[in-house]
């Protein structure tokens, strides 16, 4: 995990996502993998891979058990703009910052 968040720091995407798929493929329960398919995630926006990004995301969340939507409904309501917009909105803000900013 620490060599794809430095890659991913460093901007060298394609070592980050190697790496975080590399550790996405030898840890067995989704829970402990929830860390790193974050950064994935944040990787295949980084790729301009927002659809990849989404289904990576929706594939995650109902391993969880989580009733998600199938990917022509979310098509339809044009989830996959609206994502990669609200992404490209605040990519560069820190946590604190994201936390400490009004709705």
């Amino acid at each position: 995990s620490l060599l794809s968040r430095a890659a991913y720091a460093l901007g060298i995407l394609d070592d980050a996502f190697q790496a975080s798929k590399m550790i996405i493929e030898k840890i067995k329960m989704i829970e402990d993998k929830l860390d790193i398919y974050t950064l994935y995630i944040k990787i295949l926006f980084a790729q301009d891979d927002a659809v990849k990004a989404f289904n990576t995301c929706r594939w995650v969340l109902r391993r969880l058990g989580e009733n998600v939507p199938p990917p022509e409904v979310v098509e339809d309501i044009g989830v996959h703009a609206t994502v990669k917009t609200t992404y490209s909105m605040y990519i560069g803000f820190s946590t604190p910052e994201l936390l400490g900013m009004e709705e």
